[in-house]
Order: C-alpha cells, then structure tokens, then sequence
C-alpha cells in the first residue's frame, strides 16, 4: 500500500506506464486502464483524488496529493514552475511522473529527492531556485539599465562594449540535476554588489561563446564559471593598476618623509659647522695676549666641555639617521614585497635616499674628526703658552737634531 509521497507518485507513474493511453489537458492527467477495478483501488488506498468513468479515469494534477505539486512530464514542468515559484518560492513538494523513465519527487521539509522510491542527491529545484533568483537579478534596477517587460528582454549598455539585449527565455533549460550550481551563482551575486566588479561581468557579457539553438541565458548559465574567471582577472587588473598607483604615490611620499628627516639633521649639523671652528679660533685668539694661567685654564675646560656638548649633539644626530635609515630599509621591503612596482623604479628612489643618507653620515664623521683635530691643535697651542714656548723650543731641538742625523747619514 502506497503511504508516503514518492510511493504515491510511483504508483501513478506505474499506472500511466500501463494504461491504453493517457493525456495531460490544463493540470488535468486522462488516462484508460487496462484493469479498472485494480487501478481504482490502488487509487483509493493511496489517497490519491480521482474521477472514474468507466474505465477512463481522470486526475487533477495540482490537487490529487496535498501540498504537493503534480507534472506530467519534466517538459510541462518547466513550462509551469516559474509561476509557480513566484507564488511559493518551491515550499511545497513536486512530483514529474515520467522523469528519466522513471518519477521523480522532492519533498521541501525534508528537501529531499527520489527518483522512484530511491533517495538520490539531485539538484533539479535547487538549480531552478537559483535560476530564477539569478533572472530576477538580472531584471533588477541593481544591474539592468533597462528592462523591457512586454518582450522579456533586458537592455545593458557599456562604454567600451555598448548595448546588449537579453531575451529570457519563456521557460527555464533543461539543467544538469547532478550538478549543483549554487557555488559560483551565489559567489556572482555577492561579486555583483560591487559596482566596479558589476562594470567588467557588463564587458564579459558580449564575450559570451554561443552555442547553436541555445539562449544568451542559457549560454549564460552553463559558462558562468568562466565567466566569473574572466571577469576576475579583469577586476583584478584594475585593483592591479589602482593598487600600482596607490603605491607609487606612496614611494614618492616615504621618500619625501625620509628626504624631509635627513633635511632636519642636516640643518642641525649646519648650524655647528661655523660655530666650534670659530669657538675654538676665539678661544685661541683670546689666550694669545693673557699671561695668568688660571685664565688660560679657564678658557680650556669652558672649550673642553662646550666641545664635548657638540661632540655628543653630533653623537645624537648620526644615531637619528641611523634610525631613519632602519625606517627606510623595512618600509622599502614592504613596498618592494607588496607594490607590483617595477624594481629599477623602486631602486632609483632607494638609491637616492641611501646615498642622502651616507652623505649624513659621512658629514658627522668628518665634522667631528675636523673637531678632535682643531681640539688637539688649540690644546697643543695652550700648552706651550703655559709652558713659556718651551714646546716650540723643544721641536725646533728635535728638528735640528733630526736634520743634522739625515745630513751625516749622508
């Protein structure tokens, strides 16, 4: 006895496969038995509606089963469920009663199909949910820049591609109910929601590879994949390009940013330069006629610790630059690593902060030996003051003796 819902549908479809003939006229299914006892009682047993004359025995196919919906053929199916999933969205059960030489059933709370009585992994009401949810997408103010709805036809206009009219179809394809094609459909229509993207899937459209007698929607569907890869690639290019912007605008401000840095040390270094030479030149020139030696003290260690000041300010600067130059070494690697940008372009710009930098660097390290040197000179200089130019007597010794070695050795 017939009691769950693909049983059922099973029995109709063993009925129909028996009888003299039957016919399908506006949802109601005709048919002559061969045995009509047999036929009305498998009918009633299974609670299936019917009406019996004789033996021709008709049913209405939207209300023999509840909640159910009833096919004769997948055919008129497809002819009718897109009227039917605007009035239920497929919340009711379907049943085609010759599916592939056999009846096929889905149940919508169990979303669960048969093919006979055996459960299979099918995805033909899934594939036509999505179908239409696509369609109606496409139908939409959010991508159709018109939509004629007399003729069914959508109107897109690109810049670069111009105008192309999609006519839908009255009635879905046949899909492959194996297949599910809920991944890249439900990865488009989120990609869609971007304008940018939106533009290139528009492009990609004229592309479209037509197969003969199949619609531009059809071809649309079954190629959507590569679609989506091409229109990828695309939409990747032009983040590509914006990025390779963005980016070059970015090297030149990192090298502004560095370039302004070495600037300000720079200028502090500058500053310097003229005023220990001329500090120790004064000093020097204030000595010269000062016979207390106290005040020739005085003087030395004023200039000692105003020297060792400049020295540690100069200390300070090339650890700034030695900063600065750690800064710019690991902002270099990020955009060299993530930029897209040439590597000659990346090295010319390095190349000039690196040798700004080395000129820094080279620039303390002289100023402070030019410093030491002045230094030595002046203490030099102090020291035979206190001395009564007894230094300057000793190395006139020292030169003569040395003359007088190399004249004998001669």
């Amino acid at each position: 006895m017939a009691t769950t819902i693909p049983q059922k549908i099973k029995l109709l479809s063993d009925e129909l496969n028996v009888a003299v003939y039957f016919e399908e006229t506006n949802n109601y299914c005709e048919f002559k038995s061969r045995n009509p006892t047999t036929t009305s009682q498998n009918l009633s047993n299974a609670g299936i509606k019917f009406e019996e004359e004789g033996d021709i025995f008709t049913i209405a196919l939207s209300g023999a089963l509840p909640n159910t919906f009833l096919f004769l053929n997948l055919e008129i199916f497809l002819q009718r469920i897109e009227n039917i999933f605007k009035e239920t969205s497929f919340n009711y059960n379907f049943g085609i009663i010759h599916y592939n030489q056999n009846c096929f059933t889905y149940l919508a709370e169990e979303r669960k199909s048969y093919i006979g009585l055996e459960e299979k992994l099918l995805h033909l009401i899934e594939n036509l949910h999505i179908y239409f949810k696509f369609i109606a997408f496409l139908k939409s103010d959010n991508f159709a820049d018109y939509y004629n709805e007399e003729n069914k036809e959508i109107v897109i206009y690109t810049a670069v591609k111009g105008v192309l009219q999609i006519k839908i179809p009255n009635q879905p394809f046949v899909m492959n109910d194996n297949e599910s094609i809920s991944k890249p459909f439900s990865v488009i229509l989120e990609n869609l929601k971007n304008n940018d993207y939106k533009i290139h899937f528009k492009n990609q459209l004229f592309n479209i590879k037509t197969e003969k007698n199949k619609s531009l929607i059809e071809n649309l569907v079954t190629q959507i994949e590569i679609i989506i890869k091409e229109t990828d690639n695309n939409y990747q290019l032009q983040l590509k390009n914006f990025s390779f912007d963005k980016f070059k605008n970015d090297l030149q401000k990192e090298k502004e940013r560095f370039f302004a840095s070495l600037r300000e040390i720079l200028n502090k270094i500058l500053s310097q330069v003229i005023a220990v030479p001329v500090s120790i030149a004064a000093s020097t020139y204030a000595t010269y006629k000062i016979e207390s030696k106290f005040i020739f003290i005085l003087i030395t260690v004023a200039l000692l610790i105003y020297v060792a000041f400049a020295l540690y300010f100069q200390y300070l600067y090339y650890n700034d630059v030695d900063e600065i130059e750690k800064d710019f070494i690991k902002d270099f690697e990020k955009i060299e690593k993530n930029s897209g940008l040439q590597y000659n372009d990346i090295s010319i710009e390095r190349g000039k902060i690196e040798r700004r930098i080395s000129n820094i660097k080279t620039a303390v390290f002289v100023y402070c030996l030019m410093i030491c040197l002045l230094l030595i000179t002046y203490l030099i200089f102090m020291l035979n003051q206190v001395l009564d130019n007894q230094l300057v007597m000793l190395s006139d010794k020292v030169i003569r003796f040395l003359m007088a070695q190399f004249s004998s050795s001669n």
